[in-house]
């Protein structure tokens, strides 16, 4: 089964992007990555509809500051604001 969702990932890593890309396709949802916040605004669309999962520690600008830029842009620019979902991937390994 196909949902009309999309599961946006936003992770510099590059083997979490793949490995995340795989499970939510098999899943059955649309999944799109990008490896930066500033890649995933640059291409998002606001017609689709979907929730973010942002890896919270990403050099130059983190999933937490992606997840405050929409809150403060709030619903008239964007259909991601803060009435959205959004999941924060909190997995750190040092």
């Amino acid at each position: 089964m196909q949902f009309d969702v999309t599961v946006f990932v936003v992770d510099d890593d590059k083997g979490v992007r793949n490995s995340l890309r795989r499970l939510f396709r098999h899943a059955g949802l649309n999944v799109e990555t990008y490896a930066s916040a500033e890649e995933f605004l640059d291409a998002y669309n606001v017609h689709i509809p979907g929730c973010l999962l942002l890896d919270v520690n990403m050099p130059e600008v983190s999933g937490l500051d992606l997840r405050s830029y929409w809150s403060s842009v709030g619903s008239e620019s964007r259909s991601l604001s803060s009435a959205e979902p959004a999941m924060f991937q909190l997995l750190y390994v040092r």
